[in-house]
């Protein structure tokens, strides 16, 4: 795939312009930026749900998959989770669907369950499962483990070390992309820098510990352009509500570091636990959820800070 002159507007609002970029067949590229970066939009433009100025190329008989964030909540709900994958395989594979179930952790009676009776990551492992079925040879995928515990997560993983396709993928989440991508697409300031390099590579060039660091760092240093940059004095009550929405900024950024350190914890424990102790693994996976998902709660919250505090 091959984009050239790409810019993206929303409004009198640049997200990026003229972005040339190449991706080779068989190709693991992992997607990187602050949130708001424009990630997520050139992940819709390349699949062509956005429309663009400019010019994007695809390879002779490309054909892409996509998974976007919402992807879980597109099943169909009055299906069993045996249904949607019995519906979507073809071919010989169809013959295997049972132990395909069981390798995205499916099995025994879970396989007729209705998805809407699912849980947050069940379908979310479900969803993933149907999109590597599919008769694609280009994955994108945007944040596909959220919602997904550490062992759902390694099945991922494993399935996508041995997918001989090419991949796009966006995620924070270091430990999943480990191993997994060999070059790196960094979004910033409208443009994409291009790095030969490993997610760890990257992250040791740039003296971050994680991903969220690295978008975070970002994010206080225009904080602080910002405030060095203050109003005069008819501004000073916008600059009291900035000052407050920075502290909770700040604040908010200290607590997710604390709950990324728990998360690991809590992935560690999972790791090490006896697989056979169901009450005790329960407890785990139940506890490690509740890690993460206090963690996407606080994204989002970080999230809207930033776009309030853009706006003043």
């Amino acid at each position: 795939m091959e984009t050239q002159s790409l810019t993206k507007t929303y409004g009198d609002k640049t997200i990026f312009k003229n972005l040339d970029l190449i991706i080779g067949k068989g190709e693991k590229i992992a997607l990187v930026g602050k949130n708001g970066a424009g990630k997520t939009t050139l992940t819709k433009l390349i699949t062509g749900q956005e429309k663009f100025e400019g010019e994007i190329r695809h390879g002779h008989q490309v054909s892409i998959g996509y998974f976007a964030q919402n992807e879980a909540e597109k099943l169909d709900r009055n299906k069993t989770v045996f249904e949607t994958i019995d519906d979507e395989a073809q071919g010989e594979i169809r013959k295997s669907v049972r132990g395909l179930l069981g390798a995205f952790l499916f099995g025994g009676d879970d396989i007729e369950k209705k998805v809407s009776v699912l849980s947050g990551g069940e379908k979310t492992r479900l969803a993933l499962c149907k999109l590597l079925l599919s008769p694609v040879n280009f994955l994108i995928l945007d944040e596909p483990t959220n919602h997904l515990d550490l062992a759902s997560k390694e099945v991922l993983k494993n399935a996508l070390k041995n997918y001989d396709g090419t991949l796009l993928l966006v995620s924070h989440d270091r430990d999943f992309l480990s191993g997994l991508t060999s070059r790196i697409f960094e979004m910033k300031d409208q443009k994409v820098s291009v790095h030969h390099m490993s997610v760890d590579e990257f992250l040791q060039m740039k003296k971050n510990a994680s991903i969220a660091d690295y978008e975070y760092q970002k994010a206080q240093a225009k904080k602080e352009n910002q405030v060095k940059g203050s109003a005069s004095n008819n501004q000073r009550e916008q600059d009291k509500d900035k000052k407050r929405l920075q502290g909770r900024l700040e604040k908010l950024e200290q607590e997710i570091s604390k709950k990324e350190e728990q998360l690991k914890k809590a992935e560690k424990e999972l790791a090490d636990a006896d697989y056979s102790d169901s009450t005790r693994l329960a407890s785990l996976t139940s506890g490690y959820d509740a890690i993460k998902s206090q963690i996407d709660a606080a994204y989002i919250e970080w999230e809207t800070l930033q776009a309030q505090i853009a706006e003043l």
